[in-house]
């Protein structure tokens, strides 16, 4: 998880978006975002992964170690 917030946050910066940005692209609610970005919401669903992945252009690799 902490790979993944770190994801966000890189590209966050490097897109020159804010979480609110984030939001609307992804339709995930500014709140849940913040929760999710500083530690207090763990575990998002799949298809919040996929919308936030979706939103920043990234993708998605699920693949075993």
């Amino acid at each position: 998880m902490h790979d993944f917030i770190s994801i966000i946050e890189s590209e966050l910066h490097s897109q020159q978006l804010t979480v609110a940005d984030l939001s609307k692209r992804s339709g995930v609610s500014r709140q849940y975002l913040y929760r999710l970005l500083c530690g207090k919401q763990n575990s998002p669903s799949l298809t919040v992964v996929q919308k936030v992945a979706h939103a920043l252009n990234l993708k998605i690799d699920i693949s075993p170690n």
